[in-house]
């Protein structure tokens, strides 16, 4: 009868028995577990598990004492330690291999914590009864329980894209920005970048602009595409403070204007470089995928450079260094490049789309 049989089992779902001493569940008898015990203990002498195994063997002598009439059987489950769902497989597959030697409705779980006793519900499925036991060597069952639930939350907090932007990305920002202002010797206006960042933060969650946010992701691109939209921004940002504090430093000397445009002029150069690689791991994704959003991205780049040209020339302008005819003819060549550029990017698009479109069709 099934009543009469009682099975004590022992779960190892990471399988530290399998990846420590070479033996595999399912683990049946005492002989059998009591060598995989005294292997796991020899490999590892800290291990919980070899801990666990002794307990269900003492358990096991128990019931066999004090049941004779009942036939008592012990098994240790392993399961997998890279994967939960192979460890829940594994497990489901060795139950029903023992269960065809050993039918019974009962069992009796002999644990070493929280994590093998995840396993619970699972075992419900073949064991309608289940009395866990569970066996603590030199720990508090409370540090434990505190323990796994830290773990789930991290766990939790690492797979959460939201979680981990506010947990972890906005503190290192604003760590990385007090380390770049300390490097430059302005400590003074750390809490100035703290409260700029937290602000900026507040904004985009409180005005609801978080979906807008995301489409630009979306434009930026994939893993390369934001790596060098970082690289830019930082490269951009680097370029305002510097044009901030040099033109703090040559209105002491310059008037206002003068100094300011000879400023710009310094700053400009970095700040067009920091648009331009914020811009080029998209155009290297969206080309390697063959997606005509690349010429987007291209006449971006272009426009760019033109735009810097243009400004370039009136800051020179407005230093006295050029006369107002160099600088209309430089404009209008200005505008023109900009022009044709933007007729190119029109008509390499139209043709890169037009040749999807017949090979979607079937074309050859």
């Amino acid at each position: 009868m099934k009543g009469d049989k009682i099975i004590v089992l022992c779960v190892d779902r990471d399988n530290d028995l399998g990846e420590k001493t070479g033996i595999e569940g399912p683990v049946i008898g005492r002989d059998e577990n009591l060598k995989a015990a005294y292997e796991l203990a020899i490999a590892d002498p800290e291990e919980a598990d070899a801990n666990a195994i002794f307990g269900a063997i003492r358990e096991y002598d128990r019931l066999k004492k004090e049941n004779p009439e009942k036939e008592i059987e012990i098994v240790t489950i392993t399961g997998d330690s890279k994967s939960n769902y192979r460890a829940d497989q594994k497990i489901r597959s060795q139950i029903e291999s023992v269960l065809e030697r050993f039918k019974t409705n009962y069992a009796i779980l002999v644990s070493d914590g929280v994590d093998d006793e995840i396993v619970i519900p699972l075992l419900h499925e073949y064991f309608p009864s289940i009395s866990p036991r569970r066996i603590i060597v030199q720990q508090s069952k409370d540090l434990e329980e505190t323990y796994f639930l830290m773990k789930r939350y991290l766990k939790k907090l690492y797979s959460d894209p939201t979680l981990r932007t506010i947990t972890i990305g906005l503190p290192g920002l604003i760590m990385f920005s007090a380390a770049l202002l300390a490097i430059w010797g302005y400590q003074g206006y750390i809490w100035k970048s703290v409260a700029g960042v937290m602000g900026a933060f507040m904004m985009i969650k409180g005005f609801g602009l978080t979906p807008t946010i995301n489409e630009l992701k979306g434009w930026i691109g994939g893993k390369l595409g934001m790596f060098t939209f970082t690289v830019g921004a930082i490269l951009i940002v680097i370029a305002a403070v510097y044009v901030y504090f040099r033109a703090m430093e040559l209105a002491v000397r310059y008037p206002s204007i003068i100094a300011l445009t000879k400023t710009l002029q310094e700053g400009l150069i970095l700040a067009v470089l920091g648009i331009v690689i914020s811009v080029t791991g998209g155009v290297l994704e969206k080309y390697a995928a063959k997606d005509a959003g690349f010429i987007d991205r291209i006449f971006i780049v272009s426009l760019t450079i033109i735009l810097y040209f243009i400004v370039y020339q009136l800051l020179r302008f407005l230093q006295g260094e050029i006369s107002i005819i160099y600088l209309s003819s430089l404009v209008v060549l200005g505008v023109m490049m900009a022009a044709g550029s933007f007729a190119i990017a029109i008509t390499g698009k139209k043709k890169m789309l037009e040749r999807v479109y017949k090979k979607d069709e079937g074309e050859p």
